[in-house]
């Protein structure tokens, strides 16, 4: 059900021109390519943390894949950079629904699985900005 009111959602937002209101929004405060990535990062970020992801996907995808377009920035670097973030805040809480899941299988607290989580948390973190910066590791491989 959700998933269904999140593409809803997403096809009314496309139909009322939302993604190029937002994108004009967003190009007539931040001029720099790199300040738009390190704020797209942080949002979704916040997102990932609140939100399922297949419907964090469905509403903000068409938000800021039109912008990163606009930005020069390669479709297959952005759609990297969306899964590594809403994975990453799938992960942190408040939410943090995997963290819920493996404290429950795995009859843990929850406080012993962050301290497990926490190292791997920190490598995604430094993968995503990696994978966010230098543009070639997601789209050699495409080409």
């Amino acid at each position: 059900f959700i998933i269904a009111a999140a593409a809803a959602l997403s096809y009314w937002m496309q139909d009322a021109n939302i993604p190029e209101t937002v994108n004009a929004f967003i190009t007539t405060f931040i001029k720099n390519k790199f300040l738009f990535l390190f704020l797209m990062n942080l949002a979704l970020l916040v997102v990932g943390c609140l939100m399922d992801i297949y419907s964090a996907i469905l509403l903000v995808s068409p938000l800021f894949l039109y912008s990163a377009a606009s930005f020069g920035i390669p479709v297959v670097q952005a759609g990297v950079i969306f899964i590594m973030n809403l994975s990453i805040g799938f992960l942190t809480p408040p939410v943090g629904m995997d963290l819920f899941i493996s404290s429950y299988t795995f009859k843990k607290p929850v406080g012993k699985v962050i301290k497990g989580v926490l190292p791997f948390l920190l490598v995604q973190l430094v993968v995503l900005l990696l994978v966010t910066y230098i543009s070639p590791l997601t789209t050699c491989i495409a080409k």
